[in-house]
């Protein structure tokens, strides 16, 4: 391949670092036990001795000879081709002036080591690639091409770039509220009054569905039981299970002892700290967790209550809206996760983790609206998972040393 300038231009125009970075992008594709120290001809040719003994280059030396003439010819048409590679260029004025966008500092010889270096990878990789068997090549070649005109692959990249971009418009830090404390039970008595539910629907579906998952569990105790709804749900679905339910604010409590009183559940007003000795099968904390303000605090003392724990949380990203707002829409709320931040703050205080929620939300809860006997579907769900409510089925409690 001959250069596209003569071979003196193209000499004195080699930099040292281009040096270095060309002998170590020939010496990716140079046999270990080829004897030829340097280029013969054409562009950084090296003179030799002039002795007639000396041997000619081998075909090996001329190939490797040629490779180097022709990248360093692409270097050349590169640096002189601005529009195809913008990095080799200096900044213009205009670009320099546009606040949003940085201008390129680095020096011509830097943007040259920068095009070695992506040449001599490219070299590499090109080896490997021609090392492998013929199979194998011929089945990472159709991997990569299925991964090319995958219309699925197509979607999550537009989708994954729409999103980008849509962040930064409602790019806002997040804020936390304070905790509220308990929910004042006279808003629920004057739903009711006024001919709503008591309770919405969608929270006797969440409560059912941890019902669900929390059967086979014979001694549960549940913190922030609120009007015993979940206690109501668990004795019912399961004949030998006791429950000791506790809730904080007395006025709730008072109501859900005049009105949900059963043989198998006990309500207290204990804390998380009075559920001392005998340790229950499972610790129950449904749809407090972002009311709380010390959370490390409340997940480590439900660890120390039972090694198994079921929790629940609305997820942040459940609409468009809530997953980019500053602070959760429901002024209750201190904070609110999404199930990739649930799921690892939880797997700091227990071992296992299994995400669950309860698919086609709007619709089951529909359904429970018009069947008040209806029993809600469950699955396993991933840190991806755009459902709204999120259960969280734990296990292994972690032992942490207290230093208070």
């Amino acid at each position: 391949m001959s250069c596209c300038r003569p071979a003196s231009q193209c000499a004195s125009h080699a930099a040292p670092v281009e040096n270095l970075i060309l002998a170590l992008a020939i010496g990716a594709i140079t046999p270990r036990s080829s004897s030829w120290s340097g280029p013969t001809s054409g562009c950084g040719a090296t003179s030799r001795t002039a002795h007639s003994e000396a041997p000619r280059p081998s075909a090996t030396a001329a190939a490797m000879a040629a490779t180097r003439n022709a990248v360093r010819c692409a270097m050349w048409r590169a640096h002189r081709t601005t529009k195809l590679i913008p990095c080799l260029s200096q900044p213009s004025p205009d670009r320099a002036r546009t606040p949003n966008r940085t201008p390129n500092r680095h020096s011509p010889r830097v943007n040259r080591a920068i095009l070695w270096s992506m040449i001599a990878e490219a070299i590499a990789r090109v080896r490997r690639w021609a090392s492998l068997p013929p199979r194998e090549l011929a089945g990472r070649l159709g991997r990569r091409a299925a991964d090319a005109i995958s219309w699925k692959r197509a979607v999550r990249r537009i989708a994954f770039r729409l999103e980008s971009w849509s962040v930064r418009v409602f790019d806002a830090p997040y804020v936390e509220r304070e905790a509220p404390g308990p929910v004042n039970i006279q808003v629920k008595l004057a739903r009711q009054a006024a001919g709503g539910p008591f309770e919405p629907p969608q929270i006797l579906l969440i409560n059912r569905a941890a019902a669900a998952l929390a059967s086979g569990a014979r001694r549960v105790v549940e913190i922030g039981c609120g009007t015993g709804m979940f206690a109501a749900e668990l004795v019912a679905r399961d004949e030998n299970v006791h429950v000791t339910a506790s809730e904080f604010d007395a006025e709730t409590f008072r109501w859900t002892v005049a009105h949900r009183a059963h043989p198998r559940i006990t309500y207290c007003q204990e804390s998380i700290d009075g559920f001392s000795g005998d340790r229950p099968d499972l610790v129950v904390a449904l749809e407090v967790v972002e009311h709380v303000k010390d959370y490390p605090g409340f997940l480590y003392g439900l660890t120390r209550v039972a090694d198994r724990a079921l929790l629940s949380t609305p997820n942040k990203n459940r609409s468009a809206f809530a997953s980019v707002a500053p602070s959760p829409a429901f002024s209750e709320h201190v904070r609110e996760w999404t199930a990739g931040e649930f799921y690892w703050v939880l797997s700091v205080f227990w071992k296992d983790v299994q995400m669950y929620t309860v698919p086609d939300f709007r619709r089951q809860s529909a359904r429970l609206r018009d069947r008040p006997d209806y029993q809600p579907a469950v699955r396993r769900c991933s840190v991806l998972e755009r459902e709204e409510p999120l259960l969280a089925l734990c296990s292994g409690a972690r032992r942490f040393v207290d230093h208070s």
